[in-house]
Protein backbone atom coordinates (compact mmCIF):
# COMPACT_ATOMS: atom_id res chain seq x y z
CA UNK A 1 0.00 0.00 0.00
CA UNK A 2 2.61 2.00 0.87
CA UNK A 3 4.35 1.81 -2.66
CA UNK A 4 0.81 3.14 -4.48
CA UNK A 5 1.08 5.90 -1.90
CA UNK A 6 4.29 6.56 -3.10
CA UNK A 7 3.43 6.29 -7.12
CA UNK A 8 0.53 8.54 -6.11
CA UNK A 9 2.65 11.13 -4.80
CA UNK A 10 5.12 10.66 -7.50
CA UNK A 11 2.56 11.35 -10.48
CA UNK A 12 1.60 14.03 -8.54
CA UNK A 13 4.74 15.78 -8.51
CA UNK A 14 4.88 15.25 -12.02
CA UNK A 15 1.78 16.69 -12.81
CA UNK A 16 3.03 19.74 -10.76
CA UNK A 17 5.88 20.46 -12.76
CA UNK A 18 3.90 19.80 -16.28
CA UNK A 19 1.34 21.89 -14.92
CA UNK A 20 4.23 24.94 -14.31
CA UNK A 21 5.29 24.34 -18.36
CA UNK A 22 1.70 24.01 -19.73
CA UNK A 23 1.24 27.80 -17.80
CA UNK A 24 4.22 28.92 -18.57
CA UNK A 25 4.31 27.83 -22.53
CA UNK A 26 0.27 29.77 -22.17
CA UNK A 27 1.15 33.15 -20.64
CA UNK A 28 4.31 33.18 -23.24
CA UNK A 29 2.41 32.33 -26.09
CA UNK A 30 -0.49 34.68 -25.75
CA UNK A 31 1.63 37.37 -24.28
CA UNK A 32 4.10 37.13 -27.74
CA UNK A 33 0.73 36.98 -30.05
CA UNK A 34 -0.36 40.34 -27.68
CA UNK A 35 2.80 42.03 -28.42
CA UNK A 36 2.84 40.78 -32.01
CA UNK A 37 -0.64 41.67 -32.89
CA UNK A 38 -0.14 45.32 -30.96
CA UNK A 39 2.54 45.68 -33.70
CA UNK A 40 0.66 44.51 -36.74
CA UNK A 41 1.33 40.84 -37.02
CA UNK A 42 0.69 38.15 -34.99
CA UNK A 43 1.40 34.19 -34.56
CA UNK A 44 -0.82 31.61 -36.80
CA UNK A 45 -1.10 28.99 -34.78
CA UNK A 46 -1.00 31.20 -31.28
CA UNK A 47 -5.01 30.89 -30.85
CA UNK A 48 -4.67 27.34 -31.44
CA UNK A 49 -2.11 26.05 -29.00
CA UNK A 50 -3.51 28.49 -26.34
CA UNK A 51 -6.76 26.55 -26.64
CA UNK A 52 -4.83 23.41 -26.40
CA UNK A 53 -2.55 24.19 -23.12
CA UNK A 54 -5.49 26.05 -21.36
CA UNK A 55 -7.58 22.82 -21.83
CA UNK A 56 -4.55 20.08 -20.16
CA UNK A 57 -4.07 23.29 -17.92
CA UNK A 58 -7.65 23.27 -16.91
CA UNK A 59 -8.35 18.84 -16.42
CA UNK A 60 -4.35 18.62 -14.83
CA UNK A 61 -4.98 21.56 -12.54
CA UNK A 62 -8.13 19.86 -11.85
CA UNK A 63 -6.38 16.45 -10.70
CA UNK A 64 -4.16 18.77 -9.42
CA UNK A 65 -6.38 20.55 -6.28
CA UNK A 66 -7.82 16.96 -6.05
CA UNK A 67 -5.28 15.30 -5.06
CA UNK A 68 -4.05 18.57 -2.45
CA UNK A 69 -7.30 18.41 -1.39
CA UNK A 70 -8.02 21.56 -2.87
CA UNK A 71 -11.23 21.00 -4.21
CA UNK A 72 -14.67 22.50 -2.99
CA UNK A 73 -16.24 20.12 -1.29
CA UNK A 74 -19.62 20.13 1.07
CA UNK A 75 -18.32 18.48 4.55
CA UNK A 76 -20.56 20.54 6.64
CA UNK A 77 -23.01 17.92 7.19
CA UNK A 78 -20.67 14.61 7.13
CA UNK A 79 -19.30 16.97 9.52
CA UNK A 80 -21.58 17.74 11.88
CA UNK A 81 -22.83 13.91 11.57
CA UNK A 82 -19.23 13.22 12.01
CA UNK A 83 -18.88 14.75 15.06
CA UNK A 84 -22.35 13.53 16.76
CA UNK A 85 -21.78 10.04 15.21
CA UNK A 86 -18.53 9.15 13.65
CA UNK A 87 -19.07 5.54 12.19
CA UNK A 88 -22.24 7.67 10.29
CA UNK A 89 -20.09 10.43 9.22
CA UNK A 90 -17.67 7.78 7.79
CA UNK A 91 -20.20 6.01 5.88
CA UNK A 92 -21.32 9.46 4.41
CA UNK A 93 -17.72 10.10 4.10
CA UNK A 94 -17.07 6.36 2.17
CA UNK A 95 -20.98 7.30 -0.05
CA UNK A 96 -19.25 10.46 -1.10
CA UNK A 97 -16.44 8.59 -2.72
CA UNK A 98 -18.56 6.07 -4.50
CA UNK A 99 -20.33 8.68 -6.05
CA UNK A 100 -17.27 10.72 -6.84
CA UNK A 101 -15.91 7.43 -8.13
CA UNK A 102 -18.85 6.64 -10.17
CA UNK A 103 -18.84 10.22 -11.70
CA UNK A 104 -15.11 9.84 -12.41
CA UNK A 105 -15.64 6.16 -14.41
CA UNK A 106 -18.54 7.88 -16.76
CA UNK A 107 -16.16 10.72 -17.84
CA UNK A 108 -13.83 8.16 -18.19
CA UNK A 109 -15.74 6.25 -20.10
CA UNK A 110 -17.35 9.25 -22.57
CA UNK A 111 -13.95 10.48 -22.81
CA UNK A 112 -12.25 7.96 -24.38
CA UNK A 113 -15.59 7.43 -26.83
CA UNK A 114 -15.54 11.22 -27.90
CA UNK A 115 -11.95 10.85 -28.52
CA UNK A 116 -12.41 7.44 -30.93
CA UNK A 117 -15.39 10.22 -32.65
CA UNK A 118 -12.98 13.08 -32.97
CA UNK A 119 -9.60 11.90 -33.72
CA UNK A 120 -9.81 12.23 -37.66
CA UNK A 121 -10.85 16.08 -36.97
CA UNK A 122 -7.71 18.12 -37.26
CA UNK A 123 -7.28 21.65 -36.33
CA UNK A 124 -7.01 24.43 -38.90
CA UNK A 125 -3.79 25.71 -38.33
CA UNK A 126 -1.60 22.84 -36.53
CA UNK A 127 -3.09 19.93 -38.29
CA UNK A 128 -2.97 18.26 -34.93
CA UNK A 129 -6.24 15.58 -34.25
CA UNK A 130 -8.65 17.53 -32.37
CA UNK A 131 -8.48 14.09 -30.12
CA UNK A 132 -5.39 15.53 -28.23
CA UNK A 133 -7.51 18.50 -26.74
CA UNK A 134 -10.11 16.07 -25.49
CA UNK A 135 -8.08 13.29 -24.36
CA UNK A 136 -7.20 15.62 -20.92
CA UNK A 137 -10.78 14.46 -19.48
CA UNK A 138 -9.95 11.04 -19.66
CA UNK A 139 -6.48 11.07 -18.58
CA UNK A 140 -7.03 13.87 -15.48
CA UNK A 141 -10.02 11.11 -14.91
CA UNK A 142 -7.94 8.45 -14.65
CA UNK A 143 -5.52 10.01 -12.09
CA UNK A 144 -8.24 11.21 -10.44
CA UNK A 145 -9.71 7.69 -10.11
CA UNK A 146 -6.06 6.70 -8.52
CA UNK A 147 -6.71 9.53 -5.87
CA UNK A 148 -10.11 8.75 -4.76
CA UNK A 149 -8.69 4.84 -4.43
CA UNK A 150 -6.22 6.54 -2.52
CA UNK A 151 -8.76 8.48 -0.25
CA UNK A 152 -10.25 4.87 -0.02
CA UNK A 153 -6.98 3.47 1.20
CA UNK A 154 -6.64 5.91 3.61
CA UNK A 155 -10.62 5.66 5.58
CA UNK A 156 -10.46 2.27 5.48
CA UNK A 157 -7.50 2.92 8.17
CA UNK A 158 -8.47 5.63 10.17
CA UNK A 159 -10.16 5.04 13.43
CA UNK A 160 -13.72 6.09 12.98
CA UNK A 161 -12.97 8.21 16.39
CA UNK A 162 -10.38 10.03 15.31
CA UNK A 163 -12.44 11.49 11.56
CA UNK A 164 -14.36 14.29 13.35
CA UNK A 165 -12.48 15.60 16.39
CA UNK A 166 -10.39 18.03 14.82
CA UNK A 167 -11.13 20.62 11.64
CA UNK A 168 -8.15 21.34 10.78
CA UNK A 169 -6.74 17.56 10.19
CA UNK A 170 -4.89 16.49 7.74
CA UNK A 171 -6.92 13.54 7.39
CA UNK A 172 -10.97 14.67 7.83
CA UNK A 173 -9.45 17.27 5.08
CA UNK A 174 -7.76 14.61 3.49
CA UNK A 175 -10.86 12.62 3.24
Amino acid sequence: MELYFKIIDWIAKIVAKFLIALIVSLVAIVFANIVLRYMGSSIRWADEMARLLFVWTSFLGMYFAYSRNLHPSFTLIVNKVGTKNPRRGKVMLVLTHVLVLAFLLIVLYGGIIYINLAKIQTTAVLRLSVGWMYAAAPVSMFLMILETLRKFFLLSRADNSQLFLDKDSDLQAGL
